[in-house]
């Protein structure tokens, strides 16, 4: 990663959203599913169904993105209404527990999954109408890891906080389950142990799910909290109007070797003038 990529605030910006995406944008496909099968009870299958509903809001939310950037040559309306429907979405989570209806599960993975397909085109918009025509396949390159940075720290602090809260909730399950039965649901147990839940008794599968559930909170919480710091993040990136003129540029070997001859007789050019 070239450090030139970084030189300009506004690099630095779409870098720091790209990682904050990243961030959010995986909590909802990593730990939906967990809330299905652990707290609704779904199958694995369904689990995955049922988080299906998200890639319906993404799939719009990219043709709309596509469709604007194109028509009006700009890319920081997208990456506002992104994090303002993310931020919207991941704020609504914070309600869920073991009762919540359908339709609210419906409504707000619609919400998260608009909110989090925009970012995935229009920050690599801004980023390379900021750096050099050589330099983006590498900008490319750079800001996919960061994505990549990002959604991988999210999962494990994303279990840690549900872990956590479930090591909170141990004197509650051990009193309605038993201490073997709440041993298996404690901490990194949790979110491996599902069935241990379906074969509880309708009393005791109703405490252990809602104390998933509650555990949950927190993390949707933390969520919350870095779609607002991603929302303002955005104030770092620079506007500027997209021309559809077309400017072609020579990549390659030969192209290499053209701009170093290039480059060598500039300084030779300063040294002559130096000399004088």
């Amino acid at each position: 990663m070239p450090l030139r990529i970084f030189k300009y605030r506004s690099n630095c910006g779409v870098q720091l959203v790209t990682f904050l995406h990243g961030f959010v944008f995986i909590a909802e496909f990593y730990f939906f599913p967990l809330y299905f099968r652990a707290v609704r009870g779904s199958s694995p299958l369904l689990s995955g169904v049922y988080v299906l509903l998200s890639a319906l809001g993404t799939g719009l939310a990219a043709v709309v993105t596509g469709i604007f950037i194109g028509a009006t040559g700009q890319y920081l309306p997208p990456i506002y209404t992104s994090f303002a429907m993310v931020l919207l979405g991941y704020g609504l989570l914070i309600d869920l527990d073991a009762n919540s209806g359908w339709a609210n599960l419906i409504v707000f993975q619609i919400i998260v999954g608009i909110g989090v397909r925009p970012n995935f085109q229009a920050p690599l918009v801004a980023l390379q109408t900021h750096i050099l025509p050589s330099d983006i396949a590498v900008g490319t390159a750079t800001f996919n890891f960061i994505r990549n940075i990002g959604s991988s720290t999210s999962v494990i602090i994303g279990q840690v906080v549900f872990q956590n809260q479930m090591a909170r909730k141990q004197p509650q399950l051990i009193a309605a389950l038993g201490p073997a039965t709440a041993a298996r649901l404690n901490g990194a147990n949790a979110g491996a142990n599902t069935q241990v839940i379906d074969a509880l008794p309708p009393a005791q599968r109703a405490v252990a799910r809602a104390a998933i559930a509650h555990s949950l909170r927190p993390m949707w919480i933390m969520y919350t909290c870095f779609a607002a710091v991603a929302l303002l993040s955005v104030l770092l990136i620079k506007r500027t109007q997209l021309t559809s003129k077309h400017e072609e540029m020579e990549v390659g070997l030969e192209a290499e070797k053209k701009n170093a001859a290039a480059r060598k007789a500039e300084k030779e050019t300063k040294d002559l003038e130096k000399g004088r």
